[in-house]
This record gives C-alpha cells, structure tokens and sequence, in this order.
C-alpha cells in the first residue's frame, strides 16, 4: 500500500496529475469521419450493398438525382443511434428514431451516425409504386488488411 501511494506521488510529480498521466500515455486515436455517398437515380439507390465498418462514425449523404420526391426508410437499422440529419431532406422521427427522410428532386440530405450492430439491414423508398430497395452491410474491420496483392479494407464505392 505505502509503494502505491509513492509510485502515485512520484508519478504525480513526473506528470503535473493524474489526467495529465492518462492523457500523456494514452493519447486518443481520431479517425475521420466515413463519408458514403448514395445517388438516387432512376428509382434506384446506388451504389448498393454500402459496406460499412462497425464503431466508426459515418456520414450517409444521400443525393436525389430524379425528377420526383424519394424516401429513405432505413427500416431498423438506425434504431436508438443518435443521428444528425442535414440538407434539404425532411426527417421524421418515431419512438425509436430515425423513421424515414424525405428527399425533394434535385435535393440532398446527409445521416451523421456511428453503426454498432454488424449484420445486413435493408433500406427503402416506400412511396406508392416506387418499389426501391437498397442494403447496408454492416462489418467489424480493421483498418486495413491486404491478401494476395489485393486490398480488401473497404469497396471502391466507399470514399475514405
């Protein structure tokens, strides 16, 4: 017990104190948000599947090429995720958030959220006769991995 306590005070006196400590043995590792861009384009998402890593924030941008209103209804995939929503989409919220963005012709609208759950969840337009249909993989990554002379970190549609 006494050791402890003249390793804390020694290390104290090294440091300034003990946040100073963790933040000098410790330092934070930022990573850059993922930005995924989805063009709406002749009632189709694309690209579809997205691939995206698990834990890591990312910013879905969603752009409406077409000449009418589309939706996108990510049907329980943002379930309790904090999001933030920007860009001429309209968001409507249930008890368990985000329920489907509004998307006029000619607009964009852009999701700000970090996926925990790995698994495949689908999305959607579900206005009358659209019929639209995208996926989401979700996956644990690492930052980068090569096999064979291949680069198999993430798809070419995802831009770093």
């Amino acid at each position: 017990m006494f050791s402890a306590i003249v390793r804390t005070i020694v290390l104290m006196a090294m440091y300034g104190s003990a946040t100073t400590l963790a933040e000098t043995a410790w330092p934070a590792v930022e990573q850059a948000v993922l930005q995924v861009e989805v063009v709406i384009k002749a009632r189709q998402f694309q690209p579809s599947p997205l691939l995206l890593p698990a834990g890591r924030e990312v910013e879905l941008v969603l752009k409406n090429q077409d000449a009418e209103l589309h939706a996108f209804v990510p049907l329980r995939f943002l379930d309790n995720l904090a999001v933030h929503i920007d860009g001429s989409g309209a968001p409507q919220f249930g008890d368990r958030g985000l329920v489907r963005l509004l998307i006029p012709s000619g607009g964009w609208a852009s999701i700000r959220f970090r996926p925990q759950t790995t698994g495949v969840y689908q999305y959607r337009c579900d206005l009358p006769g659209h019929q639209m249909l995208g996926q989401i993989v979700v996956e644990s990554f690492p930052v980068s991995h090569k096999s064979e002379g291949q680069d198999h970190s993430f798809p070419h549609d995802i831009v770093q």
